[in-house]
């Protein structure tokens, strides 16, 4: 009896983990229980790499092969956040280039 209650317990606490790394990521339930089997990597693994892809432009399987081929997780935030950085920066010397020209007022 306190066997299945065990499973079933962590069986639930899964279902509630992987609702909540959908709802975080924007990534079906059904896509992350894939994306696990493909790609080897734990919840979360697939967490970190969803929301690294999200917040830097880059794709999920760039973040994974970085992951995959042995890069850890501060080498990845650090690729990750050069490459927003560098994305921020030419907007703003866009935005800049823009303005210039335009009176103040």
């Amino acid at each position: 009896m306190a066997m299945s209650f065990l499973v079933f317990g962590a069986a639930l606490s899964r279902g509630a983990d992987l609702t909540r790394i959908s709802n975080e990521t924007g990534v079906p339930v059904a896509t992350l229980q894939a994306e696990r089997t493909s790609t080897g990597l734990g919840w979360g693994g697939l967490e970190k790499a969803h929301l690294l892809a999200n917040a830097s432009g880059q794709s999920f399987d760039t973040i994974t092969g970085k992951f995959q081929g042995g890069e850890g997780l501060a080498e990845a935030l650090a690729t990750a956040w050069a490459a927003w950085a560098t994305d921020v920066a030419g907007k703003q010397e866009a935005n800049n280039a823009s303005r210039e020209g335009i009176p103040s007022m």
